[in-house]
């Protein structure tokens, strides 16, 4: 299973990057520990380099859910490629707020348990650079 995903996440096909897709949410449901946090991090990029903004950002969620973050280079990378878009603008700018709202609870509680990175200004002006470029400074704010 490992394979066929890994596979999958290297297509540049939307079609299989979408299935590879389904197959992490179905996966997901049955057995939960069955996927590992760096397939997730590749199909994420592939699916944000593929202009597949809602998938990418279904599957970041599913990162944050499970605590296991992309470093903070890939991040960039996946933002990056999301802000391209109008509708990847508002996701990567909502997954900036959740990001930024998990860091700072978890800095407030100082769990050790939770490993969070915290997002870097590149992030930020990419994000806030798009939400000015597709009309939404409210956005923005």
């Amino acid at each position: 299973m490992s394979t066929l995903l890994l596979e999958l996440s290297y297509s540049s096909d939307p079609h299989w990057l979408e299935k590879a897709c389904d197959l992490v949410f179905l996966i997901q449901k049955e057995k939960s520990d069955l996927v590992r946090s760096d397939f997730l991090i590749k199909l994420s990029l592939s699916l944000a380099r593929a202009q597949m903004p809602v998938s990418a950002s279904m599957i970041f969620r599913l990162m944050l859910e499970k605590e296991s973050l992309p470093p903070a280079n890939i991040l960039g990378l996946v933002v990056m490629h999301m802000v391209k878009t109008q509708v990847g603008a508002y996701l990567a700018l909502n997954i900036l707020i959740e990001l930024c709202d998990r860091f700072q609870h978890s800095s407030a509680n100082r769990s050790a348990s939770t490993k969070l990175i915290k997002p870097d200004t590149m992030i930020f002006n990419l994000v806030l650079d798009a939400c000015v470029r597709f009309g939404s400074s409210f956005n923005g704010q």
